[in-house]
């Protein structure tokens, strides 16, 4: 479980998932390809996904993010972080 806290206009590298991937938009927008999540929202994505979430709007975004399983980044600069993940 992680706290996450992104300001607007900031991309999350582009990642797949072990298991599900739980978060829950506590402030501000995040998109995530064409869905928009807002205060309240809950986002869900499994290993079916693959995806790079967009913070929108013009206020930071906070989330607090469950994972079942450790994320697998796929981008291409974001493999080199698969060297710092679990």
């Amino acid at each position: 479980m992680l706290l996450l806290r992104a300001r607007p206009g900031a991309r999350i590298p582009q990642h797949t998932h072990a298991g599900v991937e739980a978060t829950l938009i506590l402030t501000g927008r995040m998109r995530d390809g064409d869905r928009e999540f807002a205060r309240g929202d809950l986002a869900l994505a499994d290993e079916t996904d693959e995806h790079r979430p967009r913070i929108e709007g013009s206020e930071p975004c906070m989330c607090l993010v469950v994972l079942t399983g450790p994320l697998q980044f796929t981008g291409p600069v974001g493999r080199a972080l698969n060297l710092f993940t679990g």
